[in-house]
């Protein structure tokens, strides 16, 4: 999880080493595997060992005060008691123990460093009860909590004296402040190739650049962690004290800083060693009979935050003075009782819904009229038109944010002709140049008088703007559009004026601004508290099923592919970013827009008693929204990676579609004659919990088709694949009479056909143009969508009776370890062991995933503790292939819908067409001739001709588009008209939804760019050198052919990304975010792979892009090595055009290599 929320990876390379290394040691002792002396005592005397540090820093006062030496103040008396071993002392690097000096020489009755006493005042007399042991820890239990993201540990210590008592009630019972705890083997083999026998050397409590060194929190002496004489500490900043959205980084380092430190230790002591920071939660102590103090301290990882920290907090001071200002310019005109006109009452007490209401104030730069011109013309640049239907509604458009805001001033006072109104005018006219003074200053507000509205009346105008900070910092990258916020042209029928639902928040930028503007900071080193994952693409994904999209608008909306009808599949919400590339089982979670509606439910659902609102109790109700609008077969939730301190959304139904990496198999049991190795694992123990949850699943699982109306359990049938319960073969709806005939239509799919995909979720439009949601029929879809897509599952485990749905999350059958201790052990992790020894079907079926890691430590020993849960095996380990894979689920819906259609209308039960019509995945034509070949990725007709087998070195890449319409075809088209064409190839083509369809191998010649044209000696020829890539699109505008298909005509920029009246023509069809996204990674795949160098050069390299009308680039005629256009070589073409996209993704590409 350190760097994805991705379920079922692997233990680190270290833990699977050490694992085994350790199998190899315990297997030792037989002629293939001898026993070596060290062998021996590292399999009979090795010893654990735990160390206690404190975070404390004590004042001189304090110590005066406690009668302590002042030699103790600072981090002193932390240094001087550590607990490891009894009390040791931090003297330079070494950790001396109480009874032994540097040497080792042992040293038992000083009062100051002996084994029997400790003395804080620095004196030579015996203590009230003479000589005593030392105080010491005598054990250690450390457990998971919340799934295994925060970690909680309970340390039994005692002590012997009130003296000894006191230290440790100044530095290891301070409640919320910060101890170090690390355990681990005294000594050990590490993961070398040689498996070299080690003793375990200084820790972070010893190591200079460690726990102690003052790099941690700051040197100052109010710093968090400090003890003044009255015990107080400087609290954290609030949201009012930090600065606006980037804070200066301190030099002073933070806890969350300090978490790396220990992965590195876990990492060079090969999984031997662990630690843990934390705070101090909780303590109690008693007094015992024979006098010693029993103390137990309750430690909690730095997680814990999330349940407690409140995020509804008071808007900013930015916030705050625009929502003011708006409500006072918009509240006091004369005119505001006129019908329409009467502005919204605008008002947020938090800082959450008052950036809702910046962005929607954002949305109406000219101010607020009438409600049904909320809605402007501007939709309508913004419609979507699919395969020719222009019925589809205006979609809507983005809302950027910038630094600052306009708030439109429209005032106007009213007068008679008296001598009183005239000197009220005067009066009023001197306040207002005084109100505005500097707002006229700056030329945005003019006061001017109106004669003519009123023979009787004459007016004060105050006309303008006014522009108000609004705390957002500059954009890095100011081509980037804002895509981060969306307005829908829609409204739900209860709506009023600024507070509809047509507002929606990439889910990326929500947390993105709670993480920025919600957490609070560590005063001294600036550093949040607790950090949220927010990457927009890979690092964050979720499970996609085929066609899935958002069935509530209400609570979100996504970019996704769907189908309009039974036959035709098309794109919705074209303008988002990506939800979903087409081929991927994954979806990127931090593209889905969230409703502005459902981000105000989430806050005001989950207020406690005194009105707060908790990160943890926020963040699952807006998870749990999202998962039943898409359709209830994702399992978002939150969960904390304990060991960067950051939140992160996970999916409980996403695992990896690929081959596991077995490097390792944990043994369970006995002794492995095939590998000569033996377990560590101590015991283990297999169980399942069935909760009332899971009762009913399991009934349905234990038939064959694992479906009836209303339940899904094709997890449970796939593990129970090859056996029914004869008593209940099969369930079918409590409303049937007899089970449904085979090829009868199913009443999920014609719920789904008839009530989602031929029903829109709007109904009429009102005056303004502005189309009203169908509430209830919103709540019917989600329904019947749900009900579809399980019954979709039971489809695909019929396919193939080794699938499972993995959408229920996890199974309730658990394996339970307990093992010599070992770190680096991660929830979410899938856990390798030889079960050779279990019914097969466990392996087979079954996939054990770490759900909590515990340790504990007493009388010299580490015990680690892992318990698992179980997801459906996705792999095939016989067939040596993924069980039913995304591509063949997708074409498994296809076939569901067409043959229910099919049935329903009697059609074609192929295509669900009547007669030569094109049904689903239809293919294109072949021209006049023969098909020898195939393209690589999809197997679309090609000829050998097309190409050449000749393999050449590549130093160029050629972008082109092949001036086709833009369709989601993963190619078909491009290879039919290359085809077609006769002699013409090349080495890739993507389509509009960013498919790569690879033609033929990179080293062979593609027939693409022709020769330069024209051409003069010296030049290369491109085809030889080049790779090329057809990108799907039209090109230029032009008269006869229709733009009606895919991304809109946009105009071309110069090389910083401004715009220019044209280059060669005017307008051209845009290329598709997903296309960009594709390209650019098979740029940098093949700039890596081939060796091409690439670096943008500003207008240098777009010249050489985009050379003027009648010319070619000179350079790269003659072979300059990088990524060029077909304009490059040949001065009769006009592609690629120089669009905003391209441009901004050549600098990226240029920044990320260089």
């Amino acid at each position: 999880m350190a760097n994805n929320n991705i379920i079922g990876e692997e233990f680190a390379d270290y833990v699977q080493q050490q694992i085994k290394v350790r199998q190899k040691k315990h297997g030792s002792g037989t002629p293939n595997n001898p026993r070596s002396i060290e062998d021996l005592n590292y399999l009979n005397s090795k010893t654990a060992w735990v160390k206690l540090a404190s975070g404390v820093k004590i004042s001189e006062e304090r110590l005066k005060t406690e009668g302590m030496d002042a030699s103790f103040q600072g981090m002193e008396l932390a240094k001087k008691r550590v607990l490891f071993g009894g009390v040791a002392s931090l003297e330079g690097d070494k950790l001396i123990q109480r009874g032994t000096n540097e040497n080792g020489i042992l040293n038992i009755t000083n009062p100051n460093s002996g084994t029997y006493n400790v003395n804080q005042k620095n004196e030579t007399n015996d203590l009230e009860f003479g000589l005593v042991p030392m105080p010491g820890i005598t054990s250690v239990d450390i457990k998971n909590k919340n799934r295994g993201s925060i970690k909680e540990a309970t340390v039994k210590l005692t002590a012997y004296t009130r003296e000894q008592f006191d230290f440790i009630d100044l530095l290891y019972m301070r409640l919320g402040y910060t101890v170090f705890l690390e355990w681990g083997w005294s000594t050990y083999f590490d993961n070398s190739e040689e498996g070299n026998y080690r003793k375990m050397n200084y820790t972070l409590i010893e190591d200079k650049k460690g726990f102690f060194n003052e790099e941690w929190g700051t040197g100052g002496s109010n710093d968090v962690g400090n003890i003044t004489n009255d015990g107080t500490t400087i609290p954290i900043l609030t949201n009012q004290q930090r600065l606006p959205y980037s804070t200066p980084q301190s030099s002073q380092k933070g806890f969350n800083d300090f978490l790396p430190k220990i992965s590195e230790y876990r990492n060079k002591y090969s999984g031997n060693y662990d630690g843990l920071l934390a705070k101090v939660r909780n303590f109690d102590w008693t007094l015992s009979s024979e006098g010693t103090y029993d103390i137990t301290l309750s430690l909690i990882s730095m997680g814990d935050v999330i349940e407690s920290l409140k995020v509804n907090i008071p808007p900013t001071a930015e916030q705050a003075k625009i929502l003011e200002l708006h409500r006072v310019l918009h509240t006091s005109t004369p005119e505001q009782s006129e019908e329409g006109s009467t502005p919204p009452t605008i008002g947020a007490n938090n800082i959450i819904s008052s950036q809702l209401l910046l962005y929607k104030i954002a949305s109406y730069p000219l101010g607020f009229e009438n409600f049904n011109d909320y809605f402007h013309d501007d939709f309508n640049e913004m419609t979507y038109r699919v395969d020719g239907i222009d019925s589809q509604p205006g979609a809507g458009k983005f809302i950027p944010l910038g630094t600052t805001l306009d708030i439109k001033i429209n005032r106007a006072y009213e007068y008679e002709f008296t001598d009183s109104d005239v000197e009220a005018k005067n009066k009023n006219l001197k306040e207002l140049k005084k109100e505005f003074k500097q707002d006229i200053n700056d030329g945005n507000i003019i006061i001017s008088y109106d004669h003519n509205r009123s023979s009787t009346y004459f007016y004060l105008l105050v006309n303008g703007t006014r522009k108000v900070s609004t705390g957002k910092e500059t954009p890095q990258n100011s081509l980037k559009p804002q895509k981060d916020v969306f307005q829908l042209n829609y409204r739900g029928e209860d709506d009023s004026f600024l507070m509809d639902s047509s507002y929606f928040m990439r889910l990326g930028l929500l947390l993105q601004f709670i993480d920025d503007k919600a957490i609070p900071l560590e005063e001294s080193t600036r550093n949040k508290i607790i950090n949220i994952h927010t990457d927009q693409w890979d690092s964050n994904r979720m499970f996609h099923f085929p066609y899935q999209q958002s069935h509530d608008p209400k609570v979100c909306i996504v970019r996704a592919k769907v189908p309009i009808s039974t036959t035709e599949f098309v794109e919705v919400l074209p303008q988002l970013p990506g939800w979903h590339e087409e081929g991927n089982s994954y979806a990127w979670l931090m593209n889905i827009y969230v409703n502005f509606q459902q981000i105000e439910s989430s806050i005001n659902d989950n207020l406690d008693e005194e009105g707060n609102l908790s990160l943890f109790d926020f963040l699952s109700s807006l998870c749990t929204a999202i998962n039943e609008a898409l359709g209830g077969v994702n399992n978002l939730e939150p969960v904390i990676d304990e060991e960067t301190n950051t939140i992160r959304i996970i999916d409980g139904s996403y695992t990896r579609e690929e081959k596991p990496k077995e490097d390792y198999s944990l043994e369970l049991y006995g002794y492995n004659n095939t590998n000569n190795t033996s377990n560590f694992v101590r015991n283990f123990s297999i169980k399942s919990t069935v909760s009332k949850e899971y009762a009913s699943m399991i009934s349905i699982g234990a038939t064959a088709a694992g479906y009836t109306k209303g339940m899904e359990a094709t997890m449970f049938s796939k593990w129970n694949i090859g056996i029914t319960d004869r008593f209940k073969e099969k369930y079918v709806p409590s409303n049937s009479s007899s089970p449904l005939p085979t090829g009868s239509l199913n009443e999920a799919v014609t719920n789904y056909i008839e009530n989602v995909l031929l029903k829109p979720q709007y109904n009429q439009k009102t005056d303004g143009g502005v189309y009203l949601l169908d509430s209830n029929l919103i709540s019917t879809q989600v329904v019947f969508a749900t009900e579809f897509y399980k019954y979709c599952q039971s489809q695909f485990h019929a396919k193939n009776p080794k699938y499972g749905s993995p959408t229920i999350g996890f199974i309730p059958i658990s394996l339970n370890l307990s093992m010599d201790g070992i770190s680096g052990m991660k929830i979410y992790n899938v856990v390798r062991a030889n079960t050779s020894f279990l019914p097969k079907n466990y392996t087979d079926s079954l996939r054990f995933i770490t759900k909590s890691v515990n340790h504990k430590l007493s009388n010299n020993d580490w015990e680690t503790s892992i318990d698992t849960m179980v997801i459906p095996e996705n792999y095939d380990k016989e067939g040596d292939k993924i069980i039913l894979p995304y591509a063949e689920r997708l074409e498994e819906v296809k076939r569901i819908l067409i043959e229910s259609v099919a049935l329903k209308y009697g059609l074609n039960p192929k295509t669900a067409t009547r007669s030569g019509g094109s049904g689903i995945g239809a293919s294109g034509g072949g021209g006049n001739y023969i098909a020898d070949e195939k393209t690589l990725t999809s197997g679309w007709p090609m000829r050998s001709s097309q190409y050449s087998k000749s393999r050449t070195k590549k130093t160029q890449i050629y972008l082109h588009h092949d001036a086709a319409h833009q369709r989601s075809d993963k190619g078909e088209k491009c290879a039919s008209i290359l085809f077609n064409k006769g002699g013409v190839s090349c080495h890739a083509m993507i389509d509009i939804d960013g498919h790569v369809e690879r033609m033929f191998d990179d080293e062979y010649i593609s027939y693409c760019q022709g020769r330069v044209h024209p051409k003069v000696p010296g030049q290369i020829w491109p085809n030889s050198t080049g790779l090329s890539i057809e990108l799907a699109g039209l090109g230029y505008e032009r008269k006869g052919v229709k733009f009606d298909i895919g991304e809109p005509l946009v105009g071309c920029v110069d090389w910083r990304g401004f715009p220019i009246p044209k280059y060669k023509h005017e307008k051209y069809q845009d290329y598709s975010d997903s296309q960009i996204i594709a390209l650019k990674k098979l740029l940098k795949h093949w700039l890596s792979k081939h060796g091409i160098p690439f670096v943008w050069e500003g207008e240098k390299t777009y010249k050489l892009m985009f050379p003027p009308k009648n010319t070619n680039s000179p350079e790269v005629a003659k072979g300059k090595p990088g990524i060029w256009t077909h304009n490059s070589v040949d001065s009769n073409k006009s592609d690629v055009f120089p669009s905003l996209k391209l441009i901004k993704m050549f600098m990226e590409i240029s920044n990320e290599i260089n």
